[in-house]
Order: structure tokens, then sequence, then C-alpha cells
């Protein structure tokens, strides 16, 4: 089936859109460097900067300082590569392996159900302490 001109010309309109609207919302690479105590120093689109440290890139663990510091962006920013290690990987799963981490997962679960800062900093407190005063026997 043939598809006519005004029938290509909305899909790629509709498609265009779609792209405009997930590069203002998804996270994109805008400058990418290599530090050998933080690992690759990824500059993101939102103005955020992320560090990934190499015990989440065990693709480049055996790799060399000179390899290791000629990393560049993919495309528009979805991807940084290592082209002496031929090693490849997406930003969104970087940043997911950085919050997809059980510290990140602890604040997750309890930083919702805080109200009050107290509570908020005591997410990240290694020995809970208690919170309420202990109930004597002999209340009046």
């Amino acid at each position: 089936m043939k598809m006519s001109d005004a029938e290509f010309t909305r899909q790629l309109n509709a498609a265009t859109k779609r792209c405009e609207n997930r590069r203002k919302t998804e996270p994109l690479a805008k400058a990418v460097s290599w530090d050998h105590s933080l690992g690759a120093v990824i500059d993101l689109n939102n103005g955020c900067r992320v560090c990934v440290p190499l015990r989440l890139l065990p693709e480049l663990k055996d790799a060399q300082p000179r390899q290791l510091q000629n990393v560049e962006i993919m495309g528009v920013g979805q991807a940084v590569q290592w082209p002496d290690l031929d090693q490849q990987f997406g930003v969104a799963e970087l940043l997911e392996d950085i919050w997809n981490t059980p510290l990140m997962a602890k604040i997750e679960r309890r930083g919702g159900k805080a109200k009050s800062m107290t509570e908020v900093t005591r997410v990240n407190d290694p020995k809970p302490r208690r919170t309420r005063p202990r109930k004597t026997s002999g209340a009046r």
C-alpha cells in the first residue's frame, strides 16, 4: 500500500515532534572526559555533572590510562564510547547503574515517608536511633 504525500508529511512531523520532546527530557551527554580518580565525568544537558566510577564499568578495568583518556560522545549525546577499546555505554543506562545502588534504594524506600528534615537525614544514618522516649512504668 502506497503512502500519500500528506500522510508521509503528517508522520514525519509527528516523529520530529517526538524526537524534540525526547531530547528535552532525556539525559544527554554534552561533554565527557576521564579522570583517574573519579572515572568517567559526564556533563549532561540539564547542567548536572555525573561521575561514573571504574567499578561500574568492568569492561574497562584492564584498559591502559591512554586508552581511557580517549573517550567521546556518540551521536547527539545518548551514549559515550571508548573507540580504542571498542566499548560504548548508553548515558541513560549509566545513570540507572549509578542510581540503582543499595543506598539509593534505601533512600527511595524511606525518604518518601519522611515528614521532616530530621527524618530525611536519619535515612542515611548507619545506626538508627530510637525517636520516641521509652515508656516508663509508674506513669501518671
